[in-house]
């Protein structure tokens, strides 16, 4: 498969599959530069409001929700999530209000929301328990906060999402930089993470270092399986669900150290494409 790095108008780069598809002219107001492991991102200047997309959230959700894809990540993480899930952490996740007004932008910015928070109210129903979530996204406008503060959850500034990350987290982290999942990954591997599949960095160069060891002993000692797909959207293309198995305890392990005392993981069938936010 052909890939390509993209500047995409939710502040972050994606890795996508080459399309021969038109796309519409990006607006400058979330540009972001990359030098080294240095992001800079402008904020969105929102021109809906949080009720506006709350509203839509509510009518793709409806819609998602009783498709496969959202019924497979549902019954994934009910089997399968790993015990004692206590945080989930979404990062880049992107606006809800794009200054394009792209519709498919903002429907996979949606969806992956959605994908989200179906994982964790799966795990909390599950366990009968509550899970918080934390945002983070430099991008992230005024209305963007409001709305997702009006779901119950937390907005946070960078790099605080980064650092609470632990080993009872749902980390999530769909189609960013390298450094990023560096950054995310470089205290201690979570309970839970979703994210660009492994291989896909054997056929792109996002960065210079050798920063993905961590990711590596992830690859390596964790369940996995291809996010399920929304059929409308390249919302979860080269994405892949990784979990601890519910064996092994949680470990802040340097990568060699973990690699070496981690069990190995069950066999889980991978069924589903996945893909990269284009």
């Amino acid at each position: 498969m052909s890939l390509d790095k993209t500047e995409a108008d939710d502040g972050w780069t994606h890795v996508k599959p080459k399309s021969r598809r038109r796309l519409g002219k990006k607006s400058p107001k979330a540009v972001h530069t990359v030098k080294e492991n240095q992001i800079h991102v402008v904020q969105t200047e929102n021109t809906r409001s949080p009720e506006e997309i709350a509203a839509e959230y509510q009518r793709i959700r409806s819609d998602f929700e009783g498709t496969k894809a959202g019924e497979e990540l549902h019954e994934l993480m009910t089997k399968n999530g790993p015990e004692a899930v206590t945080q989930a952490v979404c990062l880049g996740i992107g606006t809800f209000d794009p200054p394009d007004g792209g519709w498919e932008t903002k429907r996979r910015t949606f969806i992956q929301l959605i994908g989200f928070l179906l994982m964790v109210e799966a795990l909390e129903k599950r366990d009968k328990t509550k899970v918080k979530c934390y945002f983070q996204d430099p991008v992230f406008g005024e209305a963007d906060k409001t709305f997702l503060s009006s779901l119950g959850h937390e907005v946070v500034s960078s790099p605080e999402g980064f650092e609470k990350v632990d080993g009872n987290t749902l980390l999530s982290g769909v189609h960013l930089y390298r450094p990023i999942y560096a950054k995310a990954l470089e205290k201690c591997l979570p309970a839970v993470f979703t994210g660009t599949d492994l291989d896909v960095w054997d056929t792109v160069t996002l960065g210079t270092m050798d920063d993905l060891a961590m990711a590596k002993t992830m690859e390596e000692t964790y369940s996995k399986k291809k996010h399920p797909q929304d059929p409308m959207s390249t919302a979860f293309t080269n994405t892949t669900i990784y979990w601890r198995p519910q064996s092994t305890a949680p470990s802040s392990s340097t990568p060699e150290q973990a690699t070496e005392e981690s069990q190995t993981p069950t066999d889980i069938a991978e069924t589903t494409t996945e893909n990269e936010k284009s």
